[in-house]
């Protein structure tokens, strides 16, 4: 086994990359050549493992030590002493292998390309972010503690509409027929297409929904390149939902399209309108009526707030965090955390079960 590590995804060729992620998009290399034009507080670390058959792993790592300023020392420490396995704009493990591989057979390997990236960075801790349930066993095997994060909102998509319409409660119904009522009430009407010229106008509003999440210009994440950076790496891979007042362009949902799945990283808001008219929800069916449209079989729709997306027929697909040490004693205090967090934490329903 040899691996490859590099600071740039330009380092390693597009066709290598892709042999072990080029059916996610989220670790393609277009969408990483995009994100690295783009995204602030990243320093991001490519490693890609191969044997004499090939590519058969890939690892994406943000080595940045940059933090919001709201998390204190809590968040100085966690990014000055940790290494980050994580992919921007993504619900989804930057830890990949190639169809056919299986995760448990290149732990090792992976385990130790990763403790020399940690070693060179000076990091005491090694992260791994969005790992699945069924993967979790793997990373258990491979001596990194697992904790509970909040979930991704999921929906699988019928073949109409109508049949989506139909499976929801009669009260959801209701609800969303007020939802559309009221945005009628401000003029509001959705055009769905891909980037365009409006990228400035559709940044402000990205800006504005951090901004009121607490963020200052200057924390949030990506640069005003970040859609142009994507015009020119996905032109085929990104549609926008627009949604206007009139002719103002008050919401916008930002749709990734990955294979049979819609992905809806990022919502931006003018809030002075669209919370008064709705358009946040309306946003969110729109997403579920185009995908049904376009042949999509699933939405992932983000992390947040779960109580009102499953009104609109999304469930939570859970998600884990892993943490490892390359400092034995540390890997006893992180069991010892784990454990606390578990207990304070509700686990999934599943899991909590089989803990019964």
């Amino acid at each position: 086994m040899t691996y490859t590590q590099v600071r740039s995804i330009r380092e390693i060729d597009e066709a290598r990359w892709d042999a072990v992620t080029g059916d996610y998009l989220h670790m393609s290399h277009r969408w990483l050549r995009a994100t690295e034009a783009c995204q602030r507080f990243y320093k991001p670390c490519y490693l890609l493992l191969e044997n004499k058959d090939g590519p058969y792993a890939a690892v994406l790592v943000n080595t940045s030590t940059a933090y919001q300023k709201k998390f204190g020392w809590l968040g100085w420490l966690y990014h000055r002493f940790n290494l980050v396995v994580r992919s921007p704009f993504s619900a989804m493990c930057s830890v990949l292998v190639k169809p056919g591989v299986c995760l448990d057979d290149v732990m090792p390997e992976m385990n130790a390309a990763l403790n020399d990236l940690s070693r060179q960075e000076k990091r005491l801790l090694i992260t791994v972010g969005n790992v699945n349930t069924a993967d979790l066993p793997s990373w258990q095997k491979g001596g990194f503690q697992a904790t509970p994060k909040a979930g991704v909102n999921m929906i699988d998509l019928p073949t109409t509409y109508e049949e989506y319409l139909a499976a929801l409660p009669k009260k959801q119904q209701r609800e969303l027929r007020r939802i559309y009522k009221r945005a009628a009430d401000f003029d509001i009407h959705i055009e769905a297409g891909p980037l365009g010229n409006d990228s400035a106008d559709v940044y402000a509003l990205l800006c504005e929904v951090f901004v009121k999440h607490g963020l200052s210009p200057h924390e949030i994440p990506f640069t005003t390149q970040f859609l142009d950076a994507l015009s020119a790496e996905l032109p085929d891979e990104v549609s926008l939902i627009r949604g206007y007042a009139g002719d103002k362009l008050v919401g916008v949902s930002f749709h990734l399209l990955d294979g049979p799945r819609l992905l809806v990283p990022l919502v931006g808001l003018h809030y002075e309108i669209a919370r008064p008219s709705l358009l946040y929800f309306v946003l969110m069916n729109e997403a579920i009526r185009w995908g049904i449209e376009h042949g999509y079989q699933q939405i992932d729709i983000g992390m947040t707030n779960e109580r009102e997306k499953r009104k609109q027929g999304f469930h939570l697909e859970e998600r884990w965090v892993c943490h490892r040490a390359h400092i034995q004693p540390l890997n006893w205090a992180i069991k010892l955390a784990s454990n606390l967090a578990q207990n304070n934490v509700a686990l999934p329903p599943k899991l909590a079960k089989s803990k019964e």
